[in-house]
């Protein structure tokens, strides 16, 4: 066994070796700075070399010979020398022993070896590691693992200039987040459609509704899912969209900063009113923009037009699915049916849905509304079940239990956790 282990150290060792070796080979191929060392290097080997070797340091022939032959090797080992200190990276031969502690290797066990380590920002990095046999989606899969190891947060992951090249985009794992960050009006993005929503090691963390249209926010009580969404409402107002708020578990009581500036929507009745109303200025917008030439809203308002977004915010999705009379039933059935019309046809309109759900379930949360809805935010939730329904998996079900602290998924393959901005009615 002991020998079996010392033939692997040894192979892995090789393995790390000729790849800081090769990428010292790019490195002077497209480094102009690493390429004039090397060339320097070069030329003073040569020079040396030459000196070295020249025939009248000898009395005999076979003597020159020798030395020819033990120099001119002897510089050529010098300019590998040279050429594998040109691949060293920072942290490299630190990361590569902590991925062999925890086996992150392919099948023949050699671990990905870092070839760039390039500071973007603040303390942001961005790794570039060769990674033969072990693809993004693994190194997606097995973030919170490889977190551990590194101790570095893991905010991006993607292919680099070759499907062997993994880059990650990661912040130091000892930045710790804030557990309440108050909102600021100077956060307000000057993007179409930006809303920002908090911050993570990183920075601000942020969506966008002109390219993504449609979210679930989800958190059991306490967590800051009412705050989230008004965190949100506030800066759609902000921006001029109109914005629908439907609310008839609390009637409104979490909104009293916005009451007077939204469409509230407290009751099946008002809620069918403005969905026909919804619906009725989507097909109006779609005939526009035929008669424009535009596909959609970001075309038309590009004319020189200034069309407003409109946002239906929904706090508790359960109170308007779930009816336990026949006739709340038959209501929440044209609500759902009105809802997923809206999602699949209402993008080019700008029409936006947010769907707020505490208890989640797949009768609270129907699959043809998570299909529609391409972002997800979550805070805590109470078991996997619950973050099962809103994230396919269990993630949300580990968050720490800090109000305020999200998961947002936004279809990059990295998730980002993070704290939401606090807003407040004086703001």
């Amino acid at each position: 066994m002991t020998t079996e282990k010392e033939m692997l150290r040894r192979k892995t060792e090789r393995h790390y070796m000729a790849v800081v070796f090769l990428n010292g080979v790019k490195n002077i191929r497209y480094d102009r700075r690493k390429r004039t060392i090397f060339l320097s290097a070069a030329l003073a080997v040569l020079l040396l070399t030459g000196w070295l070797c020249h025939p009248g340091r000898y009395m005999l022939p076979i003597l020159w010979q020798v030395a020819a032959i033990g120099y001119s090797a002897a510089a050529l080992a010098v300019l590998a020398a040279v050429t594998y200190w040109l691949g060293r990276v920072p942290h490299a031969r630190q990361y590569y022993e902590d991925f062999l502690r925890i086996g992150w290797a392919n099948s023949a066990g050699e671990p990905p070896v870092l070839t760039e380590y390039r500071e973007i920002r603040d303390k942001l990095v961005e790794l570039h590691f060769y990674s033969k046999g072990l693809p993004r989606a693994e190194w997606e899969e097995n973030k919170a693992r490889l977190e551990t190891a590194l101790n570095l947060y893991i905010l991006e992951a993607r292919e680099g200039s070759s499907r062997r090249e993994v880059v990650l985009l990661c912040a130091p794992g000892d930045v710790s987040l804030p557990t309440k960050i108050l909102w600021k009006p100077e956060y307000l993005s000057k993007k179409d459609f930006e809303l920002v929503l908090g911050e993570d090691p990183a920075g601000q963390v942020s969506i966008d509704l002109a390219k993504i249209p449609h979210l679930i926010c989800a958190g059991c009580t306490g967590m800051g899912k009412s705050q989230m969404l008004l965190l949100m409402i506030v800066q759609s107002l902000e921006k001029g969209a109109d914005v629908f708020l439907a609310d008839l578990a609390k009637q409104g009581a979490d909104y009293a900063a916005v009451r007077d500036r939204v469409t509230l929507l407290l009751d099946y009745s008002s809620l069918l009113a403005a969905l026909d109303e919804i619906g009725a200025e989507m097909n109006a917008r779609r005939d526009l923009f035929l008669a424009n030439g535009c596909a959609n809203i970001v075309e038309y308002n590009a004319q020189g037009h200034d069309m407003r977004r409109i946002i239906l915010f929904i706090d508790e999705t359960a109170a308007l699915l779930n009816g336990s009379s026949k006739e709340r039933k038959a209501l929440a059935s044209q609500t759902l049916e009105k809802l997923i019309d809206l999602a699949r046809l209402g993008r080019f309109a700008g029409i936006s849905l947010v769907f707020g759900n505490q208890r989640t379930s797949v009768q609270n949360l129907p699959g043809d509304i998570k299909t529609l809805c391409d972002l997800r935010l979550s805070a805590k939730l109470p078991d996997t079940a619950s973050s099962m329904c809103v994230l396919d998996d269990g993630s949300a079900a580990l968050l720490p239990a800090i109000p305020g602290r999200f998961l947002l998924r936004d279809g990059t393959g990295i998730d980002k956790i993070f704290q939401a901005y606090y807003y407040t009615d004086g703001d």
